[in-house]
């Protein structure tokens, strides 16, 4: 009962005032004993509102790193948890790598955000979500930022023969309808399981490519939406599986009503370990803490 009473001083700093306003009015009126109590609740909640927030910078950090390493950038983890913490830069990287890590940062901001506000995902809440990962990027009409693609997008793959092969991405004017249906993916999978819904989302946003460019990050923060509405950890791929999941995921198929035809079992199992894996992380974390 304590610990629940404490949890409603962590929204902001200003409920904790609130809550010092109705320790000290009227004193006089209140029990000596209560009020050392209730002075104790005081403390207690700053202090865990600061490891709740010092927990939360921790689950931003490794997943930032994870993220955009997967996309090439060569900050460690302790170097992207330097520049988001102490706001300073590292010496001999580039600027693009500064942006990536600062940009996906805000993107994990404004996704906690959707959900605390309950706001539901359209378009705007997407290409929002698409402006804030690609932080300063290079000036190009035809890659334009926070807005769905203009030309037509392709990945190499290597075959079952073992042949270098280029799949084609849906074409521009498809991805409004196709983005569409992926929201209404939300809702109607709700009754499944937390991983299953994961991958679901996962699978069909990266299959669509709906951007020029930043997809698979976006995938991987969108993807995580039902995890973080049910207060889970998020599911963090790490770079070290890389490999793995670029395989996985190219051997997943969707039809036109983003139906995953094949290669979900697969990817589940995947997105299933490297959750664990993401857990083992974070408790760690946790322990560091206390």
């Amino acid at each position: 009962m304590q610990d629940k009473r404490q949890n409603q001083y962590f929204a902001s700093g200003l409920d904790l005032v609130q809550f010092f306003v109705s320790l000290i009015d009227p004193l006089w009126h209140i029990h000596p004993r209560i009020l050392l109590r209730r002075f104790k609740m005081y403390f207690n909640a700053i202090k865990n509102n600061s490891l709740s927030s010092c927990l939360k910078n921790g689950v931003r950090d490794l997943w930032t790193h994870s993220s955009t390493a997967i996309e090439g950038n060569t900050l460690s983890l302790k170097e992207t948890s330097f520049i988001l913490n102490e706001g300073l830069t590292v010496s001999g990287k580039t600027l693009r790598e500064h942006s990536e890590v600062i940009g996906h940062a805000h993107a994990i901001e404004c996704l906690y955000d959707l959900i605390t506000t309950d706001t539901p995902v359209t378009e705007r809440e997407i290409c929002d979500l698409h402006k804030a990962i690609m932080l300063n990027p290079p000036m190009d009409s035809l890659a334009p930022i926070g807005r769905w693609k203009v030309e037509s997008n392709f990945t190499q793959q290597i075959n079952e023969h073992g042949k270098i092969v280029y799949k084609e991405y849906p074409k521009p004017k498809e991805i409004p309808a196709l983005m569409s249906k992926w929201g209404s993916l939300i809702p109607s999978i709700q009754t499944d399981e937390p991983v299953i819904q994961y991958s679901k989302l996962h699978i069909a946003i990266a299959s669509i490519h709906p951007f020029a460019d930043g997809n698979g990050r976006l995938a991987r923060l969108l993807a995580n939406l039902p995890i973080l509405k049910l207060e889970f950890v998020p599911i963090t791929i790490s770079n070290e599986s890389r490999r793995e999941y670029i395989s996985i995921l190219q051997n997943t198929k969707i039809d036109n009503a983003l139906n995953i035809t094949k290669g979900l079992n697969t990817f589940v199992e995947f997105a299933k370990k490297e959750w664990e894996s993401s857990r083992k992380l974070y408790q760690q974390s946790v322990q560091k803490s206390h």
